[in-house]
């Protein structure tokens, strides 16, 4: 029971998609602390009146939808119905508060479907892109294009509203691309923190710890926190007897001081331990273009952004385990150098009796060996599976002793 997954229960993908959402908060609250952000919000509100509602210096409000999306069904469209209740939602906000409301943004994983100009006045209705920019420049509804005029009418008969409403929610309704939806932690620390001086002398671990703080207290807020004063308020300023607004509010002066915590406790310099093999002073070059370079030879173009993400993901978590305990990682990492590098050798004689390019062939052989590895003699690989051993291999061909074609002049061909 305890090693076999219950993929009928959805329980943890739905608790992702609300840490998700939560780890927005924290990405606009960061973005906000230092002007890296698109708006510098005062404080954020969770799970109050929408799933997120960023307040400006001024009192201007922005109210924010977070809706994830399972990659392979696509673009968003007009005709799904998340994106119809998100606007829907607006709709209603916009009835109730008018202009208080300045923005309205709808976030996701996934990016809204976009449709060429020239297109079938069919095709155009789907396209909520179109829709969005066509009325940013149009001050009557009458006057949108074929096309998205059709969508425009479905949708305003979806909210239950006139024309002009609807067009003045469109109007100031925005698209915002948010991080993968299984990387969102991944991006936070590698592209979000890095940028905070507070972070600079943090380990990869401890920057790990400190995202999951940051979204812990937009998930504490989002949920029904409790006021010690809800009990002598009037019920009407009261959800369910406990929770105030004021404790649905995260000021960004607070992530601060979270900020200012983890450095705190983090010391003055966090070290990586150094490691007697070659990767242990590993550098990445921009890019990683040895890399593409090589694989291109190989005819391996299509595998390029799959190996660079691998790499990525090892070259993190390799200095991850450098920190937790420097003499198992180097035991660690010798045993899969040499894994991966043994497995390279064999399997690039047999493959190189052929003509080039033999690029693929390899490829193809070299997965089927870590795969096989993997499940057959997991100890032999260290317990990682086949992704973590094309990391490896990605790494070592950034360093020239892995190569996907007869070998060449990297220097010269760049």
């Amino acid at each position: 029971m305890l090693s076999t997954i219950d993929h009928s229960d959805p329980g943890d993908e739905t608790l992702q998609r609300y840490r998700y959402q939560h780890a927005f908060g924290a990405m606009l609250a960061l973005g906000a602390l230092r002007g890296t952000g698109a708006f510098e919000y005062e404080c954020i509100y969770c799970e109050h009146h929408e799933d997120l509602l960023g307040i400006m210096p001024d009192g201007d409000v922005h109210a924010l939808q977070v809706k994830t999306r399972k990659k392979e069904l696509g673009y968003w469209m007009l005709s799904d119905s998340a994106l119809v209740h998100s606007i829907q939602r607006f709709v209603g906000l916009h009835k109730e508060h008018g202009m208080d409301i300045g923005r309205f943004s709808f976030v996701s994983n996934v990016e809204l479907r976009d449709v060429d100009g020239n297109a079938m006045d069919r095709t155009k209705a789907t396209s909520p892109k179109l829709l969005l920019d066509s009325c940013r420049t149009c001050d009557d509804p009458a006057d949108l294009p074929p096309g998205v005029a059709e969508g425009f009418e479905g949708l305003r008969a979806a909210c239950g509203c006139d024309p002009a409403t609807l067009l003045a929610v469109l109007k100031r309704t925005d698209f915002v691309l948010g991080p993968g939806l299984l990387s969102f932690e991944s991006e936070l620390v590698a592209d979000v923190l890095p940028v905070h001086p507070e972070c600079a002398d943090l380990s990869a671990r401890q920057l790990r710890r400190l995202i999951r703080e940051l979204i812990e207290l937009f998930t504490y807020a989002s949920s029904l926190p409790v006021d010690p004063n809800a009990s002598v308020l009037p019920a009407e300023t009261v959800k369910r007897g406990v929770t105030t607004p004021e404790a649905k509010r995260v000021p960004v002066s607070s992530v601060a001081g979270l900020l200012v915590l983890a450095q705190a406790k983090g010391g003055a310099t966090a070290r990586y331990a150094g490691l007697t093999g070659d990767m242990s002073i590993f550098t990445l070059g921009d890019g990683h273009q040895v890399l593409a370079q090589k694989l291109r030879a190989g005819e391996l173009d299509e595998q390029i952004p799959n190996m660079q993400r691998r790499l990525l993901s090892t070259f993190e978590w390799m200095r991850e385990q450098q920190i937790i305990d420097a003499e198992a990682a180097s035991t660690t990492l010798r045993q899969l150098e040499g894994v991966v590098e043994g497995i390279y050798a064999d399997e690039q004689a047999l493959v190189s009796l052929g003509a080039p390019p033999w690029g693929k062939r390899l490829y193809g052989n070299m997965l089927q060996e870590f795969r096989r590895l993997a499940t057959a003699d997991p100890q032999k690989v260290c317990n990682q599976d086949h992704e973590r051993l094309f990391g490896i291999a990605g790494l070592l061909a950034e360093r020239c002793r892995i190569w996907w074609s007869p070998p060449f002049d990297v220097e010269a061909a760049s």
